[in-house]
């Protein structure tokens, strides 16, 4: 008799109070993977913002030490061991990913005059760009490169953090709301003016990034918007 017994309260399953403990404990542990996800993101949107702001003081201390925007700067070859010369008219031309642009050069350019110190490559013509290698990568993926005048309302030259797409870097990288939080932490938060802009990666769906007045469609969380951070804004001459 004991024996049967003891098997019909083994079969009888969790008791209330049991499973009670179990939900609370399911809880904790989901709260604590979601607050770990929460400073993960935190951490990697700093990072980018501490690049962004090293890149933008590189730039413009090499504009001060050279009188030149890198990329463009026609006697590289004479600072720089096996550098290329841009050819010194103040606007670094090309796109970002473009092995035979003064955009891909800048990266190099930086480098050799030991003013950041991501690993660029130092090869002229690799066989396919790429970031992390021949221009800086993102802890939140994709890139860096510089374009000037991407966009008819961002004059100047400008860091463009995004996806490839094919020999630029302007493919869609962010949600709208990570790169709002960018915005705001270096600008004013607003989609369409200031030194910080974005815009709908290339190739995504208008409206997906940002909402018609300018201000970011916090309903998309869709990674579709790239992101625009000013060098020298409103200028192509140095």
């Amino acid at each position: 008799m004991g024996q049967k017994k003891t098997k019909k309260t083994l079969n009888q399953g969790f008791s209330l109070p049991e499973l009670a403990i179990c939900l609370v404990i399911v809880g904790i542990l989901m709260t604590g993977s979601i607050k770990g996800k929460t400073l993960v993101d935190q951490a990697r949107l700093s990072k980018v913002v501490q690049q962004i702001q090293c890149y933008q003081m590189a730039f413009s201390t090499f504009v001060e030490r050279y009188n030149s925007p890198p990329g463009d700067f026609s006697r590289a070859s004479t600072f720089f061991p096996n550098a290329t010369n841009g050819d010194g008219d103040g606007i670094i031309s090309g796109n970002g990913l473009d092995p035979n642009s003064e955009a891909f050069l800048f990266w190099s350019h930086l480098s050799s005059a030991h003013l950041i110190f991501d690993v660029i490559s130092q090869k002229q013509t690799p066989p396919t760009p790429q970031f992390g290698v021949d221009a800086p990568s993102s802890p939140l993926g994709g890139g860096f490169t510089v374009a000037h005048t991407p966009q008819a309302r961002v004059a100047g030259h400008w860091l463009v953090l995004g996806n490839k797409k094919n020999d630029k870097g302007d493919g869609g990288l962010l949600t709208p709301h990570q790169a709002f939080l960018i915005n705001r932490r270096l600008d004013n938060g607003h989609g369409t003016t200031g030194s910080v802009q974005s815009a709908e990666g290339n190739g995504e769906e208008k409206g997906c990034c940002l909402n018609e007045d300018g201000s970011y469609n916090f309903k998309s969380k869709k990674k579709c918007c790239v992101l625009y951070v000013g060098l020298n804004v409103g200028g192509g001459d140095e």
